[in-house]
């Protein structure tokens, strides 16, 4: 009989067409988050936590002060264990990570923290530079250094490098400490090194904070035309508005999914709260009746 039932086109059409859709899913998918579970006290942060995002997605993660959003964007990261769960990535993709400070050495100048903090193709560029500059250079090394720059196509990095220094007005700080930068300063020079990586998925925490608003519009739009994959932490309900096309919320450690812009979700959050309230108004009646109920009994009995 099971043979029967494999050799049937009609049966294989319905393997091949499920096993296609599941394939296109977890291709799509660039995370999978399952049942996490995070306390630092007796009362659960997050409390079974369960999402995922798909390729395309741009979704702002919203809460209260103190409600569990940047200990979840560090569970995401691997900073800070859940007390159970698990974070799947998808293996096939760049994700990154823009946290609210920039680890940059304080005595590093951000030149050097752009070209060479980490990144192999940016230390190669200053090397040669370098090798320009000095009078005693060797010509072979230079020219050594020029033909690999030439294979690995790095001049297609500097360029794009320049770009995006210019574009978030950087050239004026090239030769600074990062030390001895604002705050406002040093969230530009932590967005151009995330912005050069392009990451398919991008992670930011509070992205906007210490930006004047020239720089807000700035990436703002740069996120909207952008297909980067998106999870973001802020406050700036004008810029999720703008950007987002998902609206995540962490309320009393569960998590609830809403489609759409902030607006959309601040119409289906009151819908929600609704509905909440008029199930404890029915517990409540329910209650009220079994209290007379317990209430009466010895005297029924």
């Amino acid at each position: 009989m099971v043979d029967t039932i494999c050799d049937s086109p009609f049966i294989w059409r319905v393997f091949l067409y499920t096993d296609f859709r599941l394939f296109m899913i977890l291709l799509m998918q660039y995370l999978l988050v399952k049942d996490i579970h995070k306390a630092f006290t007796d009362k659960p942060l997050l409390d079974g936590v369960n999402f995922s995002v798909l390729k395309g997605q741009k979704i702002a993660l919203v809460a209260q002060n103190g409600a569990g959003k940047s200990t979840l964007l560090h569970i995401l990261m691997g900073t800070i264990e859940p007390n159970q769960g698990t974070v799947a990535f998808n293996k096939d993709i760049k994700v990154r990570f823009l946290s609210q400070t920039f680890d940059a050495p304080d005595d590093m100048s951000v030149r050097d923290a752009l070209y060479i903090y980490d990144n192999p193709i940016g230390q190669l560029l200053r090397r040669y530079e370098l090798l320009l500059l000095d009078p005693d250079a060797d010509q072979i090394i230079i020219h050594t250094t020029l033909q690999e720059i030439e294979k690995i196509h790095a001049r297609e990095y500097e360029v794009k490098l320049k770009t995006i220094i210019s574009q978030l007005q950087l050239n004026a700080h090239l030769e600074q400490q990062m030390g001895a930068l604002s705050g406002g300063e040093a969230k530009r020079v932590a967005l151009a090194k995330t912005l050069l990586d392009e990451p398919h998925f991008l992670i930011l925490d509070e992205p906007t904070n210490h930006l004047d608003l020239e720089m807000i519009e700035r990436l703002e739009n740069y996120l909207k035309k952008s297909d980067m994959t998106l999870l973001l932490v802020t406050h700036d309900r004008y810029f999720l508005e703008r950007v987002c096309t998902d609206i995540y919320e962490l309320d009393r450690g569960k998590l609830y999914m809403y489609p759409g812009n902030y607006e959309k979700f601040l119409m289906k959050k009151a819908e929600r709260h609704e509905q909440e309230a008029q199930v404890v108004h029915h517990l409540k009646m329910l209650y009220k009746e079994e209290l007379y109920w317990i209430r009466k009994a010895p005297r029924a009995r």
